[in-house]
């Protein structure tokens, strides 16, 4: 393939990348694409790095584009700090992308440069499901919990550790979830750092989810 075709193809290809660039906006909210303060996801536990995280790898679906920045409140309780994640439209341009909002303390807002970068490199990494099961930790050192987070969110909390985002945190090696198929605010996911965990307990309300490969 000639010189000229190959870069015509990497020009055509989506903006997918290994992290997108934000602008952050000190004491200030995040405003949507409908022109208000209020947040398409609401994510509770996450810090900093994470949110960011959650926002560069957020999926699309029919009704919005991908996420154009995220609100971080900070708190030094964990169980207090919130991740709100602002999508914008499918098209990602003009009034329907994310922009800063009103003056707030205790609050920023990080918008993307470029509001259509996703980083959705690379697959999910390799878990063993147990269904109805709580996670044997006991070998592990540490855990964070999140709440109202998805399932896909969780993974992608534990898998991204080790493939180059620096959390502050060990390696996360499996993860907890409990809310499949429920609520929102029943939604929750605890994650476990080193160690080598198994399969635990019988529990109806819990998923418990293993990296296959726990030594990276």
């Amino acid at each position: 393939m000639k010189f000229s075709a190959i870069l015509t193809l990497a020009l055509a290809l989506p903006s997918v990348v290994d992290g997108c660039s934000y602008s952050k906006n000190a004491g200030r909210k995040c405003k949507s694409r409908s022109g208000g303060n209020g947040a398409d996801e609401i994510i509770l536990g996450p810090n900093l790095k994470e949110c960011e995280v959650l926002c560069d790898r957020a999926s699309t679906n029919g009704n919005n584009g991908p996420c154009g920045g995220y609100e971080f409140h900070a708190n030094s309780d964990s169980n207090q700090r919130k991740c709100e994640l602002h999508y914008t439209s499918p098209s990602g341009k003009g009034s329907n992308q994310v922009s800063t909002g009103d003056k707030a303390s205790g609050v920023d807002c990080y918008i993307k440069k470029d509001q259509k970068c996703q980083n959705r490199k690379g697959d999910e990494g390799d878990f063993k499901r147990y269904d109805n099961r709580r996670c044997n930790t006991s070998s592990t050192q540490k855990n964070r919990t999140m709440r109202r987070a998805r399932r896909a969110q969780c993974q992608a909390m534990c898998y991204t550790r080790p493939k180059g985002y620096d959390t502050g945190e060990q390696i996360c090696t499996a993860f907890e979830y409990s809310g499949e198929g429920g609520r929102d605010d029943d939604s929750w996911c605890r994650l476990y750092y080193n160690g080598s965990p198994e399969k635990g307990s019988s529990n109806s309300d819990y998923r418990c989810y293993i990296q296959r490969n726990n030594a990276y």
